[in-house]
């Protein structure tokens, strides 16, 4: 395909991608249209498989069999850069491969709240914090958006530019964000869990009792939705010798609430389900804060930077290519408003000797031809 046409549609690809990242953590941190949030994942998948396809085959196309030193620097080098690309290509693709599973309900909460407490936990308490993978596709649409230029240098020095900027505030944003982050949310757990030991404790002591064969179901289940509502638990799925009771609005809070969203608890006596949103919504929030402030900073800096650059070397440049390169080109450069450095040094060399000696070479050939 003509690179700039793939360029072209990579911009375009991207560009939607941004927009359905953005979309998904708007309506996650709001807490609506969970079904458009299904929707948008999806086209996300999509979307990481046609850049997955996109990059191995254009390594496919550039593979060739020169004998290289696998000890020197610019070989490990070269195999560093290129582990890291296909992390940047692959990381969000098994992330939005897992959401998919999680928010279509393939893993559900029924589904794990049998499981160990470590993957319960993995779940719940870690899961929201990779969706910051993401962020590595935010800086793959800078980089495409800062080559669209048709002058390949200075959309090289452009990328480089943009991309070292976006690598910095990713790490001060990270940085900055786990730092203050990390103490709000383990005061929160530290909350939950200290509500779980009390109800723990209550519900071995108060409700052991309606494990005996003298209380029917119906007592039982009573007896459970009184204990859940004296401690304002928003949903409680409890377990007592082996029996499992439900809250009423279980299935409500399923509907609201995808499995990463959630906080479960575990102990001996029963498993408590609570609301994690306390936990995720922060993430969403704080995604949403970084992509609009790295477009805010970023955007408008490529476009400087490139006006920058055409204003002082972009235009000379391009003058000199189409006179190496074209025969009946001969247009000289305006030297008077350069500044003095390296440019207006090859400048003067373009101007007094290579039109000259191009001229020159012109007028004996048409000579010759007489």
């Amino acid at each position: 395909m003509n690179t700039k046409i793939l360029k072209k549609i990579n911009i375009a690809v991207c560009s939607l991608y941004l927009l359905n990242i953005f979309a998904i953590f708007f309506f996650l941190s709001a807490n609506v249209f969970h079904n458009f949030i299904k929707a948008f994942i999806s086209i996300i998948l999509i979307i990481d498989l046609y850049f997955i396809t996109i990059f191995y085959s254009s390594k496919q196309e550039k593979k060739d069999n020169t004998t290289v030193n696998r000890k020197s620097i610019k070989y490990l080098l070269s195999k560093a850069i290129f582990i890291i690309k296909n992390i940047i290509i692959l990381a969000p693709f098994f992330i939005t491969l897992l959401t998919i599973l999680l928010v279509f309900n393939i893993i559900s909460i029924d589904n794990i709240i049998s499981r160990n407490a470590t993957v319960i936990s993995l779940l719940t308490y870690l899961f929201p914090n990779l969706f910051f993978v993401y962020i590595l596709r935010i800086g793959q649409f800078f980089y495409y958006f800062s080559k669209i230029y048709k002058s390949k240098f200075i959309s090289d020095i452009v990328s480089k530019i943009a991309i070292s900027l976006f690598v910095l505030i990713s790490i001060l944003f990270m940085i900055t964000y786990f730092a203050f982050n990390n103490k709000i949310l383990d005061r929160l757990l530290l909350n939950y869990k200290n509500v779980l030991e009390e109800i723990s404790f209550e519900a071995s002591s108060s409700l052991s009792q309606y494990l005996q064969d003298d209380f029917t179901d119906t007592q039982r289940i009573e007896a459970f939705e009184d204990f859940a509502s004296a401690y304002d638990i928003e949903e409680i799925v409890l377990r007592v010798g082996g029996v499992l009771y439900k809250s009423e609005n279980y299935d409500d809070f399923k509907k609201s609430h995808f499995v990463f969203e959630t906080l479960i608890l575990k102990s001996a006596e029963f498993t408590l389900i609570l609301s994690g949103k306390k936990f995720s919504t922060p993430i969403y929030i704080s995604i949403l804060i970084f992509i609009a402030a790295s477009l805010l900073l970023i955007l408008p800096l490529i476009f400087i930077i490139r006006f920058l650059l055409l204003s002082k070397i972009g235009r000379y440049i391009t003058i000199m290519c189409n006179g190496f390169l074209n025969e009946e080109f001969n247009l000289s450069i305006d030297i008077n408003s350069m500044e003095e450095n390296e440019i207006l040094s090859l400048a003067k060399c373009y101007n007094n000797i290579f039109l000259p000696l191009k001229y020159r070479n012109k007028y004996m050939n048409d000579n010759k031809n007489i």
